[in-house]
Parts: structure tokens; C-alpha cells; sequence
């Protein structure tokens, strides 16, 4: 799967490079000479163009194949007892993805891209996106080792007072033994 992504992204790059262009904003200078501007990435014609968003939808089409697939193998493996019980965190995952990409979706169909408010939206979803796959992963897995690790002291701590009962035991025995000697002599 990483393969056909990085083909698709390298095809992507090489039929359709884009340039970087800076445009200056009219009728916005400051008391000071210095004009606003921002930057956008321009194609040189529009077949590149073209080539450009339809290469953009085969890619986004791959990426939901490649989700769905996932949540697929997550729902089958809900029932797979393991360690940390990671298929219930990818299906989360999967499921925050998919509620991001869907709110994303209709909120970009309201902005035109190289807007201040596309770029602040934009990175605000990714953001939330990347936390929230981070903090799914990592986090149950700490959780879990924090409590293996309380297990192991707990179990380690049980042993150490059955051996301490033994060596009890086996010293109250070992007296009555040397009593029992004793008194026959």
C-alpha cells in the first residue's frame, strides 16, 4: 500500500509540478511602503492542472480504499484477544478519521483555497487528526505497561511474603524438631 502512494505521489510531482508564486495583495500598503501578499503554488497551464486534481482524486480515492480496508481488518479482528487490544483503538481511529474527513469535506466546499480562513481550518484538522491517532496509539499502550509493571511489582511482592511465610514455617519446625531432640536426650 505504501508503494502504490509513494508511485502515485512521485507520478503526481512529475506530471504536474506546481511553482511557487508569491502575489502581491492591491491596495494594501501599509503607512510604511510594505505591500501584503501571500503565497499560493500556480500550475503553468492547465493541462497540469488537470493532471493535478485528477491525480489529487485518484489519491484521496486510494487513501478511503486503503481506510476502508483497515476498518475491515480492525472489525475482524475485534474478537482477537491480544496485549493491548489494538484493534479497538484502530477502529477509534479509523472512526475520528472518517467524522474529520466528512466535517472537513463540508466545510472546504465553503472556502476557496488561498483564503487566510482555508489555511487556519486546514491546519486546525490536521492538527486534531494527528492527536488524535497519536493519542489512541500511545497512550492505551502506557496505560498498559504501567499497569503490567504494577502487576509484576505486585506479583514480585506476593512471592517475597510467601517465601517469607515459608522460611517461617519451616523455621517454627525445624525449632519444635530440635525441641522434640532435646527432650529425648
Amino acid at each position: 500500500l505504501l508503494s502504490i502512494d509513494l508511485i502515485l505521489l512521485i507520478t503526481w510531482t512529475v506530471i504536474s509540478p506546481s511553482t511557487f508564486v508569491r502575489i502581491q495583495i492591491e491596495g494594501s500598503e501599509d503607512r510604511f511602503g510594505r505591500t501584503n501578499s501571500f503565497n499560493q503554488c500556480l500550475w503553468g497551464n492547465d493541462e497540469s492542472k488537470t493532471s493535478y486534481f485528477v491525480l489529487k482524486q485518484l489519491l484521496q480515492i486510494f487513501d478511503l480504499v486503503t481506510i476502508a480496508i483497515l476498518a475491515y481488518y480492525a472489525y475482524r479482528s475485534r474478537s482477537i484477544s491480544t496485549e493491548y487490544n489494538e484493534s479497538t483503538w484502530i477502529g477509534l481511529i479509523i472512526y475520528i478519521y472518517l467524522e474529520i474527513s466528512f466535517i472537513r469535506t463540508i466545510l472546504f466546499l465553503s472556502f476557496k483555497p488561498g483564503q487566510r480562513t482555508f489555511l487556519l481550518v486546514y491546519t486546525v484538522f490536521v492538527f486534531f487528526n494527528s492527536l488524535s491517532i497519536l493519542l489512541l496509539i500511545f497512550v492505551p499502550k502506557k496505560i498498559a505497561l504501567q499497569n503490567e509493571k504494577k502487576e509484576k511489582l505486585r506479583k514480585k511482592k506476593m512471592k517475597k511474603l510467601r517465601m517469607e511465610r515459608s522460611r517461617l514455617f519451616f523455621d517454627a519446625i525445624n525449632e519444635e524438631q530440635k525441641i522434640e531432640v532435646q527432650s529425648l536426650h
